[in-house]
């Protein structure tokens, strides 16, 4: 279960730094709250159909993002039935360059 969670927890990472990274190799001093608010999900399709990850990001000025993550990992358990990990963080990230790190 430890090592699902990592799993998430990297995902919902590369999202939050993904969101930050241009397709240009322009250098900004800062991201708009447009580009960066908002509430971001991750379907999962076939028989996992309905599930999803959330994670919501808020600017609170100052260099600080206000980020909350809703993570599921469906898999077939042994029995054959459908299963999932569930985890969540809430916390704030502080901006440095073009990297948020996330505190929870």
């Amino acid at each position: 279960m430890i090592k699902e969670m990592k799993k998430l927890l990297g995902f919902a990472s590369l999202i939050l730094l993904f969101s930050f990274v241009e397709t240009n190799a322009q250098t900004r001093k800062s991201v708009g709250a447009a580009e960066v608010n908002g509430t971001f999900r991750s379907y999962f399709s076939s028989k996992f159909k309905g599930s999803y990850n959330e994670v919501k990001i808020l600017t609170l000025g100052g260099g600080k993002l206000r980020v909350a993550f809703d993570l599921t990992y469906p898999f077939i358990g042994g029995t054959g039935g459908v299963m999932a990990n569930v985890g969540a963080a809430d916390g704030t990230a502080i901006i440095e360059g073009d990297t948020a790190i996330f505190f929870s």
